[in-house]
């Protein structure tokens, strides 16, 4: 498969980010394998009280186990979020599921990771000096060392499962359809069973109240059952995400090949090299409309640093031979887009598809807000439909005329700003908005659907 450059020069500048996401699975499938074989333990062993071993009296083998359980946990967190990381950067079918715009700001999944974690160890102290206190026998508020508890206790579990929310959301954008339903049930049979632990978890500490406190306080017996639940569940469903990336690895692995979106968007052209960004299906540029919308689109920086340089400079020339084979004129000054004459106001989503857009969703695209309300404040009594056939529409708004020929693929209108301004743009003005929505509901969305695909091959004047 093509991407921005031939494939063996791609493949000695990037590197294949679902490999990280396979480690990382497979340090946290491994940790909880030990999750779940110490909650099956309580059940048939229920943990006793009495002071535990001393490092320093541990021997050499279970130190090193001991070591390797506080070593696995962060290395899973950090080798997730670099595959993670590496997929939204070098895959756009990840990124662009995992970049949320807040207000003005834009968070992503991976910084949301590193917020949880920081609050977290921010309330690590508080648990401490609420322990001290308990110890020293000054009484803490109970409120305050149950609340620090459950955070303690809740949110590894919760952060548990966001990583493999992430990694699901990853692997679901590059993987073919049976393991994509497998990522997606594992995903979700995992959060199920993490929601469960963490309601158990909140159940037993309110009940026992402030006793849960006490340093011998015990497990309630419900607890046990949840623990071992949630860890074969989470074990189960980290083994079929770490299977998916495997799979996903070696299939980048392969010589010219990249992860990528297995097919087209729904109602969008199969023939990859119509698109741009023809390993991801994106920027398509199948017709003058489309094509001038990618352009549009990879202008905007937040999209173009999605791609290193090699690759903007692969995915610009695709763009531009597809303009320059319609024929359309997009100027660009300093990185930005002239829009020409300054009139697109609107665009077709890039993941739309034109045949069901509806009738208002057209106009939007032809008109833009401002001249949409006012083609709708227009009274319909000026207006007057003198032809209406399948292929030629005619007659007057106000003092002024309309014709539209389906037939030679022409525009007629006489109002000043359709002449200086709208038609230079091959877009609609109020006028001709307002004689469209007296015409029958159906021809002028069938119109309105070809003006949009064939804009380019139309005459307005």
């Amino acid at each position: 498969m093509q991407r921005a450059l031939n494939a063996d020069r791609a493949a000695s500048i990037r590197p294949n980010p679902a490999r990280s996401l396979f480690w990382g699975l497979f340090c946290f499938s491994v940790l909880m394998l030990f999750v779940a074989w110490a909650g099956i333990g309580e059940l048939v062993i229920p943990p006793t009280s009495g002071p535990g071993v001393r490092l320093v009296d541990m021997p050499a083998p279970l130190l090193a186990l001991n070591a390797a359980l506080c070593v696995l946990p962060i290395a899973a967190f950090l080798l997730i979020l670099a595959g993670v990381s590496g997929m939204m950067r070098f895959i756009p079918a990840v990124g662009r599921r995992l970049v949320w715009r807040v207000g003005k700001y834009h968070v992503t999944a991976v910084r949301l990771a590193a917020y949880i974690v920081a609050a977290y160890v921010l309330v690590i102290p508080v648990l401490i000096v609420v322990t001290f206190l308990a110890f020293s026998g000054t009484a803490p508020s109970a409120a305050m060392g149950l609340a620090a508890g459950l955070v303690v206790g809740a949110v590894p579990v919760a952060l548990g499962w966001y990583l493999m929310l992430l990694a699901g959301w990853s692997l679901s954008a590059v993987s073919r359809r049976m393991e994509r339903r497998a990522v997606i049930l594992a995903v979700i049979w995992a959060g199920a069973f993490a929601a469960l632990l963490i309601a158990a978890q909140v159940f037993a500490t309110i009940a026992m109240g402030s006793a849960a406190l006490a340093s011998n306080a015990g497990i309630p017996p419900r607890v046990p059952w949840a623990d071992a639940a949630s860890g074969v569940a989470g074990f189960a469903a980290l083994v079929v995400l770490t299977l998916v990336a495997r799979r996903v690895t070696r299939r980048a692995d392969q010589p010219g090949t990249a992860p990528t979106a297995e097919t087209a968007p729904q109602g969008y052209p199969k023939d990859p090299e119509k698109y741009g960004d023809p390993a991801n299906w994106k920027y398509p540029v199948h017709t003058p409309f489309h094509a001038r919308a990618a352009r549009r689109y990879f202008n905007e920086p937040r999209n173009r640093a999605k791609y290193t340089p090699e690759e903007q400079a692969y995915i610009d020339k695709k763009i531009n031979e597809a303009l320059e084979w319609f024929g359309v004129a997009v100027k660009i000054k300093g990185g930005e887009i002239e829009d020409e004459a300054g009139t697109i106001q609107a665009d077709v989503p890039m993941n739309k598809d034109i045949d069901k857009m509806t009738f208002d969703e057209l106009l939007l695209v032809f008109l833009g807000r401002n001249r949409l309300a006012s083609a709708k404040a227009i009274d319909p009594s000026v207006v007057s439909v003198d032809k209406e056939t399948d292929t030629l529409l005619a007659g007057r708004v106000k003092e002024y005329s309309v014709r539209i020929d389906r037939q030679e693929k022409r525009v007629e209108h006489d109002c000043v700003d359709f002449k200086t301004n709208r038609a230079t743009g091959r877009l609609l003005c109020k006028h001709l908005g307002a004689f469209l929505m007296q015409v029958d509901r159906g021809k002028a969305t069938h119109l309105l659907r070809d003006l949009l695909r064939e804009r380019d091959h139309w005459t307005f004047e």
